[in-house]
């Protein structure tokens, strides 16, 4: 659960600030946060005059929105804060100047987003750079002794000597894994490429053509 804090008046039960985006201006409360920073001991413990807000239902944005608070209510004994989206910009001029910059930001967070997948799944299967430097030999080797068994592998070889097996046995086993690495990767290139075919499709002076920022996702 996303939550705030507001101080209201303990008299008429009506919010006197929101949100309080300084802590440091209200001692007392720091305090009480530091001593519970859990939820539901914070929620026991605060102030009489300061109450938990729990944030409502965010709308789905397109790309020229942004969300803004409505209101805080109090029902049920919960202060709840509600939003709605509204356009950030009123004139196509704007809209143009934002576009150019939002659409280099959406094709530096797909190439991000497709480093840091690739890395990850280098990290889950426990791969040093070193080791990954050797895939593609490992595969030729590989392909090549399935195609026939008398071809020389010299780093499967050696690879197999040191965990005690043999080629035969490492070989359709270093072909699975790269066949599934091709998966993983062709994946997460497709899906970088998408992000550029969409990019590529918007004329930035064209604001009909923004619309598509709104389907753009890694």
């Amino acid at each position: 659960m996303s939550y705030r804090i507001a101080k209201i008046n303990p008299d008429t039960n009506e919010i006197a600030e929101f949100p309080l985006l300084d802590h440091f201006q209200h001692p007392e409360l720091l305090t009480v946060i530091k001593q519970h920073p859990e939820l539901e001991n914070l929620k026991s413990n605060l102030p009489a005059e300061y109450v938990i807000v729990e944030k409502g239902d965010i709308p789905s944005l397109n790309w020229d929105q942004a969300v803004r608070t409505t209101s805080v209510d109090l029902v049920d004994g919960v202060w709840t804060e509600h939003f709605e989206a509204f356009d950030r910009f009123t004139t196509d001029e704007e809209k143009i100047a934002a576009a150019k910059t939002y659409k280099i930001a959406k094709n530096s967070e797909a190439e991000g987003s497709f480093n840091q997948m690739v890395l990850a799944a280098a990290i889950a299967n426990g791969y040093s750079e070193t080791e990954k430097s050797t895939f593609a030999q490992q595969r030729v080797e590989a392909l090549a002794y399935t195609a026939d068994n008398s071809v020389p592998t010299p780093l499967l070889t050696a690879i197999a000597d040191a965990r005690e097996t043999t080629v035969a046995i490492l070989a359709p086993k270093v072909i699975a894994k790269a066949e599934e690495n091709d998966r993983v990767i062709g994946n997460l290139i497709g899906r970088k490429r998408k992000v550029a075919d969409r990019l590529e499709a918007i004329d930035l002076n064209d604001v009909s053509t923004f619309a598509n920022f709104n389907n753009i996702t890694f």
